[in-house]
């Protein structure tokens, strides 16, 4: 999974690079999340050397305190700069915001979040430590009733994190929609007297949906986590609980697929976004052969075009 992450996280960079969206607001944005996700994918990627040697006290207080740091931190700033994007898009739609408007606010707003999330993920390092599994190995977990002011700190931080973001494109998502909405049916009130705006509203979530996709996606993402781990299922997980266990871990996994799929989320339902990406060099490398047929057959209708052209100029003479 860390490899797809790679190659998608790549190809989008490769995209976003270009003037004609890295320009834009969401262009930083999207740059800093492709950069921390690549990172991110390495990191996970180098975790595997890691569990190999997992008896070797280095790699587990590198796996327990750093990589974990780090990994939650990257994930984290993923998570806020997809919600600075959709903030920028609400501005965009509602606040009528120019899209190329020379700015440096979302640099500064990038640098807030990288900062923000170091900060508030500190507690992370001194909340987590080697304890004892049933099988009487030692494995890095958080400690629950030890070091409580920390570990306080972290599930406040998660909250923060996790739940905050989500809300945040909820509401801009639905303000973002209503906004079109009644754009639309305003433009529209002399020839469709009768529109409903919720119709309205649905028609827009399917046309404007490679603006929507990725807020959508994220949120599905993350609401099991929710769910699961902040209404229902509070506490501290049991070792002995292995039902719970293995939903933690396809929760976290779930948790991680936006920042795994960001070409397919970001890229390829955005008709601009991925008409950049057909310009770029590893496009024509990939796809070298169906780009040459490409060509030709443009040089062929051209041909065409012309041969055709100068026999109705030879009829008319």
């Amino acid at each position: 999974m860390s490899i797809i992450g790679l190659l998608n996280n790549s190809l989008s960079l490769f995209t976003f690079v270009r003037d004609r969206i890295r320009l834009t607001y969401c262009g930083v944005y999207l740059i800093v999340i492709c950069s921390g996700n690549i990172i991110l994918m390495l990191f996970i990627i180098l975790n595997i050397p890691a569990l190999l040697n997992y008896d070797n006290m280095l790699y587990k207080n590198f796996h327990c305190h750093v990589q974990f740091y780090i990994c939650l931190s990257l994930n984290y700033i993923f998570i806020w700069g997809s919600v600075a994007i959709v903030v920028e898009k609400l501005l965009i739609e509602c606040f009528n915001y120019d899209v190329y408007e020379p700015s440096i606010r979302p640099i500064i707003t990038s640098i807030i979040i990288i900062i923000f999330v170091s900060i508030s993920n500190i507690p992370e390092k001194f909340c987590r430590g080697f304890v004892n599994s049933p099988n009487k190995h030692q494995v890095c977990s958080y400690y629950s009733h030890s070091n409580t002011i920390w570990y306080r700190m972290h599930i406040a931080s998660s909250y923060v994190h996790v739940v905050l973001p989500c809300l945040v494109h909820i509401i801009s998502t639905i303000c973002i929609l209503t906004t079109i909405a009644q754009r639309k049916v305003f433009i529209s009130i002399n020839r469709y007297p009768q529109q409903y705006i919720y119709r309205v509203w649905f028609r827009q979530l399917y046309l404007h949906r490679d603006f929507l996709i990725p807020p959508i996606f994220i949120i599905i993402c993350i609401l099991p986590h929710i769910i699961v781990h902040y209404i229902l299922i509070t506490k501290c997980l049991d070792f002995s609980n292995i039902i719970l266990i293995r939903l933690h871990i396809v929760l976290v996994l779930f948790l991680n697929i936006p920042q795994m799929l960001t070409f397919l989320i970001y890229v390829y339902p955005n008709e601009i976004y991925f008409k950049e990406f057909m310009q770029t060099p590893i496009y024509r490398i990939i796809c070298f052969s169906s780009y040459k047929r490409q060509i030709e057959n443009e040089r062929r209708a051209r041909a065409s075009s012309i041969a055709s052209s100068h026999a109705m100029i030879n009829d008319d003479v």
